[in-house]
């Protein structure tokens, strides 16, 4: 049976200070001894208290710049054995955690690779692991000392397959006051146990392991409630599709006294509940369309794309409204305008929203304008088109230039609520443009109008 007073607590009796001292050679080295991985030999030997607290200090540093920058947690991890192992000289260095679904304990990181095994794990991080409960209960550093005469040790070391070693120190890991993980060090040349200074450093080094583990569940649950939110808006988009088709069908049959005659009134009726479902319908498309950018899920098919031709196409499809509210439409455009790098149905798409937002939120009679030009590439990546829609409109406000681009956000304008709209247009625009490569602006003053602009590359030059 094994006992469980051969598990020291790590934190020493003396204070850091004290411990951190010039040790004769044969003895326990100072902090500020940093050795090859796997040697228990100094490769820079400090001189003290004040070079072990730097060697520490530098040690902690190196940790906390390299590891939020880490690609992955594993490769994070990683980082953090092999830093440790690197500078306190240490045999091996290894990261377990807990599976926070199946509360299995998995080798997440080891330097060298060769070093931790699933076992290993169990023993550290298994359901009936008094070492588990221990560090669960304490939120403190262990100390395993008498490698070779504690079982619970030799179990220890058996499973990572290691030579034997003088003591192991482990650090609990933990985010939110919940155990998940342990990061395990063997010394090796030293039958002391760890200096303050190295236990408080380690101690530092578990927390922003912690962090790191923190931060990685956050990301994959954020990640799994937008492909759930997405997939949720596809269900109901789906579902919403058909019954709505069938209500514009039947509404143009009775329009077209399929069902029998109707009188004005009747008419009346119908197109309201035609131009309703033609709201919805729009409504369920604007939806899918900013759930599939936030979701990634939206394909480019780019190509050199001549902007007057999708301008010509644009306009030509709004003229209709355009006349009816008579406003005034000014295209200008110089005629050796380079081809810009994008996929021309989105273009399309893209230039109907900035122009229909502008002809619907200027009072009748306005003067709307639709420029095209090169811009000056100081600053840029690379020479740009910038293509811009200028209206004599109702304006906005910073406050709600601060909310453009927001689903579902209007402007709070009597003209805004008599114009159907869902809210999700600039939203929708936003994202395309910077699916582009490229960046939306707006100029705008109440009262006055404003200037929304689209900045793309040139196709002779496309992003990377």
């Amino acid at each position: 049976m094994l006992r469980c007073d051969r598990l020291e607590p790590a934190n020493p009796s003396t204070t850091g200070e004290e411990r951190m001292t010039d040790t004769p050679h044969g003895t326990e080295p100072s902090a500020g001894t940093v050795r090859e991985p796997g040697s228990s030999q100094p490769a820079v030997q400090g001189s003290g208290a004040s070079s072990g607290h730097a060697a520490l200090w530098a040690l902690l540093q190196r940790i906390s710049m390299a590891v939020p920058s880490a690609p992955s947690l594993d490769a994070g991890l990683r980082t953090v054995c092999l830093e440790l192992a690197t500078a306190l000289g240490l045999p091996w260095a290894a990261v377990y955690l807990l599976d926070p679904e199946s509360g299995t304990a998995r080798l997440a990181a080891a330097y060298p690779e060769s070093a931790g095994s699933s076992e290993a794990g169990g023993l550290l991080l298994g359901a009936s692991s008094r070492l588990r409960r221990r560090l669960a209960e304490t939120q403190q550093p262990l100390t395993l000392t008498g490698t070779h005469t504690d079982p619970l040790a030799a179990d220890l070391l058996d499973a990572l397959g290691q030579p034997v070693v003088d003591s192991i120190l482990l650090a609990p890991v933990v985010v939110q006051d919940d155990l998940v993980g342990v990061l395990s060090l063997a010394w090796a040349g030293r039958p002391q146990r760890s200096t303050a200074g190295e236990i408080q450093t380690v101690q530092a080094i578990a927390q922003q392991v912690g962090l790191l583990v923190h931060t990685d569940r956050l990301e994959q649950q954020l990640a799994a409630e937008e492909q759930a939110e997405a997939e949720f808006v596809d269900f109901v988009a789906h579902e919403l599709k058909q019954p709505m088709t069938a209500m514009r069908g039947y509404a143009k049959m009775l329009t077209l006294g399929i069902g029998g005659e109707l009188n004005d009134r009747q008419k009346e009726f119908v197109e309201v509940i035609d131009a309703n479902v033609g709201r919805m319908g729009k409504l369920v498309g604007d939806l899918l369309e900013v759930s599939r950018l936030e979701a990634g899920r939206i394909h480019l098919d780019l190509a050199p794309v001549q902007v007057p031709v999708v301008l010509g196409e644009v306009v030509s499809s709004a003229r209709e409204e355009i006349e009816r509210r008579h406003h005034t439409l000014d295209q200008t455009f110089p005629d050796d305008l380079p081809p810009v790098w994008a996929d021309q149905e989105r273009l399309v798409q893209i230039l109907t929203h900035l122009l229909r937002n502008a002809y619907m939120y200027t009072p009748e009679g306005g003067r709307i304008s639709v420029a095209a030009g090169v811009l000056d590439s100081a600053g840029q990546a690379g020479p740009r088109i910038q293509i811009r829609v200028r209206d004599t409109g109702i304006g906005l406000s910073p406050a709600d230039q601060a909310h453009l681009g927001e689903r579902f956000f209007r402007a709070d304008h009597d003209l805004v609520r008599g114009q159907a709209g869902t809210g999700l247009g600039l939203s929708i625009v936003r994202g395309l443009v910077e699916l582009h490569g490229g960046a939306l602006r707006v100029e705008s003053q109440p009262g006055t109008g404003s200037v929304f602009s689209v900045t793309l590359p040139i196709a002779a030059d496309p992003p990377a």
